[in-house]
């Protein structure tokens, strides 16, 4: 155990096991980021995809509003062109 090479040997494989185990640890730290980015990511498209959504129906209101106007109208007790007070 005495010998240059034995030693050698031995403070090779310990920079190796220092690096592979620092290579470990960058890898999974890159790792962590990358969800954590991902995960802000998902939840950007998700709050967008809500809010296109959310137009699209306020959109799609407006456009039967006229339509809901009309029905309602023909509910009406009253006769076109009267009012409450002039059939009081």
């Amino acid at each position: 155990m005495d010998s240059p090479q034995v030693w050698a040997a031995w403070i090779g494989g310990a920079f190796l096991v220092v690096g592979s185990l620092i290579t470990a640890f960058v890898a999974l730290l890159k790792h962590r980021i990358d969800l954590r980015q991902l995960r802000h990511d998902e939840t950007r498209w998700l709050l967008e995809l809500q809010g296109d959504l959310e137009r699209k129906l306020l959109d799609a209101r407006l456009e039967t509003y006229p339509e809901i106007f009309q029905g309602l109208k023909e509910l009406s007790h009253y006769p076109q062109g009267n009012t409450a007070e002039t059939n009081c």
